[in-house]
């Protein structure tokens, strides 16, 4: 993928200094932006300008060919991205002066198909954090899922914690979710027991690069950095494995789980709302959805006339 052009940069520091979009939006525009660019380059589209291909010149119909193009490739949650990253950077160039009219503007959106998140059931997850690996990260490893667990909070917001952001009195963790705001997210206790363990393993190594054993970010690497998210990702694929669930689980698979299990247990969708730091409550409505799947199997399996025919 060549480089992105020099308005594409512009756009997306424009995102960074007034919307303070997160680093994983900002990625996820260069991407889509990229590849629209290029598809108009080889398409010949648009003409060239300073090496680059005048997005300044592109219509609504090479708006249309793009997404055209990608829906072969791309989900459809993946389509509404990248026509909503075109809208986002016409609408800057519009706003800036640089063209009249946004040519993405009128370009129909997919409907949006509502997916069920993939939730385990609380044996499952418990079996996948029973799946006690060997190692020397093994304790790290075990109190990151935990954590996932524990809090509902989404990975980038574990991975980007300082130790110096839990209270352990409170039992809480103050992390920074989208759009940099700042929320407490609860810790269980076996989350905590975890952590302790963890935190006294790594009291070197964090004295070594942080200047105090309570020093320094949440979850590090062996060599003493802060652990990534994709590098958590690798660990909750590699404990699904272990668990012999037969599912695909990553981090996010614990946030779906901790929602889920706590809406089946009595607590009401605002407070949930408020542990996940939703911005709207219809986002954490599809939660609900899932407890009536919950529900329905164990109506099915119990009542004598509760299961479907055939």
């Amino acid at each position: 993928m060549k480089r992105a052009s020099p308005l594409i940069e512009q756009f997306l520091e424009e995102m960074r200094l007034e919307k303070d979009a997160p680093t994983t939006t900002r990625d996820a525009y260069r991407v889509d932006l990229t590849q629209y660019s290029n598809y108009l380059l080889g398409e010949n589209l648009v003409p060239v300008k300073n090496d680059y291909p005048d997005l300044t010149e592109a219509d609504r119909l090479c708006v249309r060919a793009f997404i055209a193009f990608r829906s072969e490739k791309d989900s459809k949650s993946t389509l509404r991205r990248k026509l909503s990253a075109i809208r986002s950077f016409y609408s800057y160039l519009r706003k800036s002066g640089q063209i009249l009219q946004n040519p993405a503007r009128l370009v129909a959106q997919s409907k949006k198909k509502e997916l069920l998140p993939e939730v385990m059931t609380v044996l499952d997850t418990q079996n996948v954090l029973n799946s006690r690996l060997d190692g020397e990260l093994a304790h790290r490893d075990l109190a990151l899922l935990e954590m996932l667990y524990s809090t509902g909070a989404r990975v980038s917001e574990i991975v980007g914690a300082d130790l110096g952001d839990m209270d352990r009195e409170l039992g809480t963790l103050r992390v920074l979710g989208k759009r940099r705001k700042e929320r407490l997210v609860m810790i269980g206790e076996a989350a905590k027991q975890a952590m302790k363990i963890y935190v006294e393993q790594t009291a070197a190594l964090r004295q070594r690069h942080f200047g105090g054993a309570g020093k320094g970010p949440f979850f590090l690497t062996r060599g003493g950095k802060r652990l990534s998210r994709e590098s958590a990702g690798h660990i909750a694929r590699k404990y699904g494995l272990a668990s012999g669930s037969g599912r695909h689980v990553t981090p996010h698979t614990f946030r779906h789980c901790f929602a889920t299990h706590m809406l089946e247990r009595g607590a009401n969708l605002r407070e949930i709302q408020e542990m996940l730091g939703h911005a709207r409550l219809s986002t954490t409505q599809i939660y609900t959805h899932l407890s009536v799947e919950h529900i329905r199997e164990i109506y099915e399996k119990a009542h004598p006339h509760g299961k479907k025919s055939g």
